[in-house]
């Protein structure tokens, strides 16, 4: 597969978007404190990569659950894996579960 210039610029721009909303978030929400805009991109990046590695096994397991189940293990589980790697990410803090919902 080859790499196009053009899914770069895009990947790049989704970043800097998924980062500059995390950082209106954490100044709209005290429960959320982000130090720099490295902190936020590292925190996008890392959710990004996160989730394209366990993506596949959460469809294949969870696909058979009711329609109305489905979607809310998936907005619970998005909370849990953004709590997860804002706590191990320095210069970014989450104060609980729900602030990370």
């Amino acid at each position: 597969m080859r790499i196009s210039r053009a899914h770069v610029i895009q990947s790049l721009t989704v970043l800097i978007a998924q980062a500059l909303s995390l950082l209106l978030l954490a100044y709209i929400s005290p429960g959320v404190k982000i130090a720099t805009f490295g902190s936020a991109a590292l925190v996008a990046l890392s959710l990004a990569v996160l989730q394209a590695g366990v993506w596949w096994l959460f469809i294949n397991f969870f696909a058979q659950l009711p329609a109305l189940l489905f979607p809310f293990l998936t907005f619970l589980l998005i909370g849990i894996a953004t709590l997860f790697v804002a706590n191990h990410i320095p210069g970014v803090m989450i104060d609980g579960f729900w602030p990370a919902l």
